[in-house]
C-alpha cells in the first residue's frame, strides 16, 4: 500500500515537472518572438533615420517631388507611432522599395543612403521570414497534445500573424 501510494506520489510530481517544463518551453518561444519583434522596430529605427538623408537629397528635384512626399509622409505618420504595428512596418517597406530605385545616383552621399536601405531592407526582409517561421512554429505547438494543454493551463495565446 505504501509502494502504491509512493508511486502515484512520484507519478505527480513528475507529470508536475513536465508541465513546468512545457510551461519553460512556451514562454521562451513568446520571449523569441518578441526578441525577434525587437530586431525589426530597431531595423526600422534605422531605415528611418538614414530615409532624411535620403530624403533631403531628393527635395529640391521637381521630378522627385511625389516620392519625396510620398516617403516623408510615410515617415512622418511611422515617426508619431509609440509602437509600429506588422501593417504599417509593411506599408513603409513597400513605399521604401517601390521608391528607392526611381532616384538617380548622382552624389556619393545619397548612393550612400541609398545603400545603407536597400541593406536594410534586406536585413529586415531576412527578420520577417525567420519571425514567421517562429510564429508559424508556436502557433502549430498549440494544436499538439501536451502543448495544448500547457497552453489551456498556463493561457499562453495563438500569436496572430
Amino acid at each position: 500500500m505504501i509502494q502504491a501510494i509512493a508511486l502515484v506520489i512520484v507519478l505527480f510530481a513528475l507529470a508536475f515537472l513536465w508541465m513546468i517544463w512545457l510551461r519553460q518551453y512556451l514562454r521562451t518561444q513568446v520571449e523569441t518572438l518578441k526578441a525577434q519583434w525587437s530586431l525589426q522596430v530597431k531595423e526600422l529605427q534605422f531605415q528611418l533615420d538614414r530615409a532624411p538623408i535620403f530624403l533631403e537629397k531628393t527635395r529640391h528635384d521637381e521630378a522627385f517631388h511625389p516620392v519625396w512626399m510620398e516617403l516623408r509622409n510615410m515617415r512622418t505618420q511611422l515617426s508619431r507611432q509609440a509602437e509600429p504595428t506588422r501593417e504599417s512596418l509593411q506599408n513603409w517597406k513597400q513605399v521604401l522599395q517601390k521608391n528607392l530605385g526611381k532616384v538617380p545616383s548622382t552624389d556619393w552621399v545619397l548612393v550612400d543612403a541609398q545603400e545603407d536601405l536597400q541593406e536594410s531592407l534586406t536585413r529586415l526582409e531576412k527578420l520577417e521570414q525567420e519571425s514567421a517561421q517562429t510564429d508559424e512554429r508556436y502557433n502549430q505547438l498549440q494544436k499538439k497534445f501536451p502543448y495544448s494543454v500547457a497552453f489551456a493551463i498556463f493561457g499562453f495565446r495563438k500569436i496572430e500573424l
